[in-house]
């Protein structure tokens, strides 16, 4: 910062340096909040009925606004119906960050949620006021 008041680094390389910067920060914290969402669901069997851990820390990448975001998951399989998922990837898809906010999306309306306050407090990511 003080190579750019000194005259030390362009503004413009400056500009871009701290995008890539808030674009990393990004990715992690969108890794970590993948990961306590997992743990929320591993932890709490209610909210996983029929579900039963089939694999622990499979490995994902995927692509965001902020760049590659890595996270491990726990795959699951239902007895019941023989379905396979990968539950938290399903649950992400609930998921939009919005103003530096981490907050469930429901059709035509946003709110924060308990059950996502409490995989945020996981994730040491989001605190309410």
């Amino acid at each position: 910062m003080l190579e750019v008041i000194g005259g030390g680094v362009e503004y413009q390389q400056f500009q871009e340096e701290l995008r890539d910067s808030l674009n990393s920060l990004g990715a992690q914290v969108c890794g970590l909040v993948l990961e306590g969402m997992d743990k929320y669901l591993m932890e709490n069997r209610q909210e996983r009925k029929g579900w039963v851990i089939e694999r622990r820390e499979d490995e994902k990448s995927i692509l965001t606004q902020f760049g590659t975001v890595r996270y491990k998951r726990t795959y699951y399989s239902n007895k019941q119906t023989g379905e396979n998922a990968y539950l938290v990837d399903r649950m992400a898809g609930e998921i939009v960050c919005l103003d530096s906010s981490l907050l469930l999306l429901y059709p035509r309306k946003m709110v924060v949620t308990e059950k996502f306050e409490a995989i945020a407090r996981l994730c040491k990511v989001y605190s309410r006021g």
